[in-house]
């Protein structure tokens, strides 16, 4: 999808400025030849943007719960949890809390840490008083053969599907569906193990007891690019959280990734010395590259102090 006609503009303003930083203010000698490389700035102030992203003060107001469509989360029975795909513009993490949860969860733990492992026990996982978040790569968990697990899928003929349904082909279990809430499409997961490759246009058959499938129902495998949880998130990673109780989601605060032409104003100035620099330094100029790394830094002291001040007098500290 192209830019609109004001994101066009602005990301073209953003641009002249760093061409105008690298021109004017570290002008070279008259005998180095060396061209600004025009071509990169658009791909540089990207890269900026992602840096500005990734340090901005973790209390700012205007990055906070962003409407998204969880799409399918792959609920855990066993464990009473859930694996929730994170979004597509999903950064850096903040807040997460569900509907029933007494506190959120601040910080996510590590999938390898010994507090994960402990989940598969009842007495030490989470709680609604003490819940625990995880970040897992959900690729690697929830992958059979070089197929995605999660697929959604085209119902076809009569029957009514249900979560938990098994889904056979060749008389052999292959699928589960996991989520039946979208009208025109059922989401499914391979089953454990499943050496089965999905193909669009695959038929898979939920047989009604006893019936060899007469009067069960059918449905015909289709990729959906937004709806295929193995596509949904371009960070291939998921939240594993415990409890997952009702599923609703109360909060999910994070930082996302923004293109160059999105960021806030209030960071304009950290990400024009940032791109600035690494013009600056793919021109071999490294002292100058050096010395905008220098501005960006004042820069960007003075944006976290200036939120930092305007937090404590909301909280009458100032």
């Amino acid at each position: 999808m192209g830019l609109t006609q004001d994101q066009q503009k602005r990301l073209d303003y953003l641009k002249m400025l760093v061409s105008v930083r690298v021109e004017e203010y570290f002008e070279a000698p008259a005998e180095d030849n060396t061209a600004i490389p025009f071509g990169d700035i658009e791909y540089e102030l990207n890269q900026a943007a992602r840096y500005v992203m990734r340090q901005v003060p973790r209390n700012i107001s205007f990055f906070g719960s962003e409407a998204y469509d969880y799409g399918v989360a792959i609920e855990l029975p066993d464990r009473e949890g859930a694996i929730i795909p994170l979004p597509n513009d999903y950064l850096r993490f903040t807040r997460f809390k569900m509907a029933k949860w007494a506190f959120p969860a601040n910080e996510y733990m590590s999938d390898v840490s010994s507090a994960y492992k402990q989940q598969q026990f009842k007495m030490r996982r989470g709680t609604n008083q003490k819940p625990a978040v995880f970040l897992v790569p959900y690729a690697k968990q929830y992958q059979a053969g070089t197929a995605p697990a999660i697929l959604g899928v085209k119902k076809e003929g009569e029957g009514s599907p249900a979560a938990g349904d098994s889904l056979q082909d060749a008389g052999i279990t292959v699928a589960t569906i996991i989520n039946t809430e979208d009208p025109d499409f059922v989401y499914i997961a391979l089953a454990s193990g499943s050496t089965y490759t999905p193909v669009p246009g695959n038929t898979l058959i939920h047989p009604e007891s006893g019936t060899g499938g007469v009067d069960g129902y059918q449905i015909t495998i289709r990729y959906l690019e937004g709806n295929t949880i193995y596509r949904q998130s371009a960070s291939r990673q998921a939240l594993e959280v415990y409890p997952y109780g009702d599923g609703q989601i109360e909060t999910f605060d994070y930082v996302p990734y923004l293109k160059s032409h999105a960021l806030p104003e209030e960071f304009e100035d950290i990400l024009i010395w940032r791109a600035t620099s690494s013009v600056l330094t793919t021109m071999r100029r490294y002292n100058d590259a050096e010395a905008a790394l220098q501005q960006m830094a004042i820069s960007q002291n003075a944006i976290s102090t200036g939120m930092y001040g305007e937090e404590r007098a909301d909280n009458g500290q100032g």
